[in-house]
């Protein structure tokens, strides 16, 4: 056999094959007829004929129940107990599976036209035909209704395929009205078949996607080619919006006319917002990343695929040239850092991890960076890609060294604090030093500052303090503050003479010092301690040193306290130009008055002193406040009612004034009561304090001020009378008037006759 031959061999075999035997049932009443039917098949003798034959419709349909596996009925038209098209759809509901040929005397093409549309195969007239005819009449009937069989299931499977798939399938005519539809397109128009079915494409979309269709269908009919994917959206019945994605393809007739168009309709709208989401997802996280303060980097195979504005910000470069020249980023890194940058990020490239490095950036500043990195994996596990986030921590390292820093400095005076001493002390315990000394320093009369002047000079004297210390020592010796106004310094590898040679540098410092400040002179007790060899711990040679301090500051104290105040007073006359003079006046006014009621000598003394001293307080009250020309505000107010107090605590400090303190106290409080600090009244009030105010209040108001015109005599008891039994003791103050009159002049004493006019009625 050729080789052509074979392959048409193998054709031939896949081709339908004809059973050997084709089993005819034969509904036919006249046995004549019947007889020369059978003659007929076998003369034709192409194929095997079985010939069953009956009667009767009745025996027939019978037979046919049976299921003998006949391959066709030949159906005569008249028959006894049924005839005419009424027995073709009897048999045809019995065996709608097998072809029927028509075998009748009747030659009506109406009849035979009808016969066909009831479902008949064929019609053949009684004597018009031959054996051969009638064979192949049998043999294409057979065929035709296999064929019609195969078509039915095909259409039954694509209906059942069309009626399951989630997706639309559509057919419209050439105008886009719909001709047909699966029960998925009223699924996803939300309309009901009989509705939806002849309805088109304006009906249920807007304007732009309309313009959208006709454009997709147009270009289909001109050029023939079909359209995969055209997105566009509808208008549900329900007024909702749906996102379609659909293919167009041009329907033609038999002649290759087109028709219509017809395609697959897939709803997208999940995806769509899906999408939309994505989108906005993205959009998010591009905001995100454009707009935090830290970097945000994407790295995919050695290359920074993504890198965040803030790069420009930290590194001072753009962002660019991190993607487009991935080394550049190690010339970024500061040379002390990179290669254990280096080293780190090869070993974790499939790790999370963290790293804090520091950059250089092109104006030569330096940035500390945390370096945040993890990757991202895909299903397999596999590292797809490294994203992370680098921070300017700049800030926060040097708060972290400003934090450490103020955890072993004393933050006003910026010398070692006492954590740090102990520290030191005890590292130099475990080391072999041979001697060390230490010297134990405390700020003469800081607590009298303090109270007087206030807290700010008591600093200001703190810091000179430690700069006079500071500058005394080299620059291996370790000096600290310790406590409130206690400073210690630590000398190691010393010697006696080194360490006395130490503390009179403090002193000479300290003598310069009060040369250039005399307004608020510094002194310092300084003791020390020396170790030699180490049997001796250093915290016991501190408590040597400082015991040896306090000794020396005991002899100093009073001495120190009264320098202090002598200053204070000179400050308070600078500040006040008739302080003295109305301290002599008012010191004469009160010694005759402690004659006068029989006060002791001693008092009178005291009293002397008081005239000078009771507004010493004042020198810790601001310039602003005593000069000021205008009324107080109640913060003004509250502050200079407080130079009472601490005149109280100057008084206390200087041993001369410790006699007259409790009347620098009280000196401000009223007879009856509103006066300050304490409030008390009356009797309550020391004597000298109701002489002092009485007398103070008539020296200044007879006295010249730059913010008042000078009150006469008369005007000034006149004065002090309308303050009587309030301010002033009513019966010292009539006493203190009776002595004034036995003092002044005649002329003095009465008012002009026009004032006594005026006064008397």
């Amino acid at each position: 056999m050729s080789d052509f031959e074979e392959p048409k061999e193998k054709l031939l075999n896949n081709l339908y094959q004809p059973p050997e035997l084709i089993k005819v049932l034969l509904i036919e009443d006249n046995p004549g007829d019947a007889r020369l039917v059978k003659e007929m098949l076998i003369d034709a003798g192409a194929n095997r004929f079985g010939l069953t034959h009956v009667g009767l419709i009745s025996t027939g349909l019978s037979v046919l129940l049976g299921d003998q596996g006949f391959h066709l009925i030949l159906l005569d038209l008249s028959l006894p107990d049924g005839g005419g098209l009424d027995a073709i759809r009897q048999v045809h509901a019995v065996a709608p599976h097998l072809p029927i040929v028509i075998l009748t005397g009747l030659d009506d093409e109406t009849v035979a036209i009808r016969a066909v549309q009831e479902g008949a195969e064929d019609y053949l007239v009684k004597g018009q035909m031959d054996g051969n005819l009638l064979a192949r009449a049998i043999r294409y009937a057979i065929e035709r209704k296999r064929v019609q069989e195969k078509l039915r299931e095909s259409e039954e499977q694509y209906r059942t395929i069309l009626e399951n798939i989630e997706d639309g399938y559509y057919e419209v005519d050439l105008a886009g009205n719909l001709t047909f539809l699966n029960d998925s397109m009223c699924r996803i128009w939300g309309y009901p078949k009989e509705e939806l079915m002849g309805m088109n494409d304006r009906q249920y979309t807007d304007q732009e996607n309309a313009k959208k269709l006709f454009q997709t269908f147009n270009k289909v009919y001109r050029t023939g080619e079909p359209s995969r994917e055209c997105d566009w959206g509808i208008i549900r019945k329900d007024g909702t919006k749906r996102y379609l994605e659909a293919s167009v393809t041009l329907r033609k007739d038999a002649s290759g006319k087109p028709i219509g168009f017809r395609g697959i309709v897939r709803d997208i709208t999940e995806r769509k917002r899906a999408e939309e989401r994505l989108r906005e997802s993205e959009e998010r996280f591009r905001q995100l990343a454009e707009n935090i303060r830290e970097v945000f980097y994407i790295h995919e195979e050695g290359v920074h695929c993504y890198v965040s504005p803030a790069y420009s910000e930290i590194w001072g470069r753009p962002p660019q040239t991190l993607c487009e020249d991935p080394d550049s980023f190690w010339e970024t890194i500061h040379p002390e850092d990179r290669d254990h940058v280096k080293q780190f990020m090869e070993k974790k490239t499939q790790e999370e991890y963290e790293l804090v490095y520091r950059i250089v950036r092109p104006d030569a500043s330096i940035r500390w960076i945390r370096d945040c990195s993890f990757p991202v994996e895909d299903d397999s596990g596999r590292t797809q890609r490294a994203v992370g986030i680098a921070a300017d921590i700049t800030d926060l390292k040097l708060g972290e060294e400003k934090l450490r820093y103020l955890s072993l400095h004393d933050p006003l005076t910026g010398l070692y604090n006492r954590i740090y001493f102990e520290e030191e002390m005890s590292r130099i315990d475990k080391t072999r030093y041979g001697a060390v000394g230490i010297l134990a320093c405390d700020v003469d009369g800081l607590k009298l500052v303090n109270d007087t002047l206030g807290h700010d000079q008591g600093d200001r004297l703190l810091a000179a303090a430690a700069r006079v210390i500071r500058g005394s020592f080299r620059e291996g010796d370790l000096a600290a503050r310790i406590g409130g106004d206690e400073f210690a310094i630590i000398l190691p590898n010393t010697t006696e003479s080194a360490v006395e040679n130490a503390c009179q540098r403090i002193q000479e410092a300290v003598e310069s010092y009060n040369a250039v400040t005399p307004e608020l002179p510094l002194s310092i007790s300084v003791g020390f301690a020396i170790r030699n060899g180490s049997h001796k711990n250093l915290k016991d040679v501190f408590k040597e040193a400082d015991n040896h301090m306090y000794r020396k500051k005991l002899y100093r104290t009073q001495s120190v306290r009264s320098t202090i105040v002598s200053t204070l007073i000179n400050t308070l006359k600078a500040r006040d130009l008739a302080t003295e003079q109305h301290a002599s006046r008012l010191e004469k006014l009160l010694v005759r008055m402690a004659a006068l009621i029989g006060l002791p000598e001693s008092t009178t003394a005291d009293l002397s002193l008081l005239a000078k001293f009771h507004d010493i307080g004042k020198v810790g009250i601001s310039d602003a406040i005593l000069l000021k020309e205008g009324s107080f505000t109640p913060e003004e107010w509250a502050e200079m009612k407080r130079h009472c107090e601490i005149g109280y605590r100057i008084a206390l400090s200087a041993a001369d004034l410790v006699p007259i303190a409790d009347w620098i106290l009280k000196h401000h409080e009223w007879w009856d009561g509103q006066g300050y600090p304490l409030g008390i009244k009356g009797e309550e009030i020391p004597v000298e304090c109701r002489l002092l105010a009485i007398a103070n209040a008539y020296e200044a108001l007879t006295s010249a001020r730059p913010y008042r015109r000078t009150f006469s005599h008369w005007e000034a008891i006149a004065e002090l009378r309308r303050y009587a039994g309030t301010q002033f003791d009513p019966e010292l103050l009539e006493m203190f008037v009776k002595m004034l009159e036995a003092l002044l002049p005649e002329s003095e004493i009465h008012p002009p006759a026009m004032e006594n006019s005026n006064t008397s009625g």
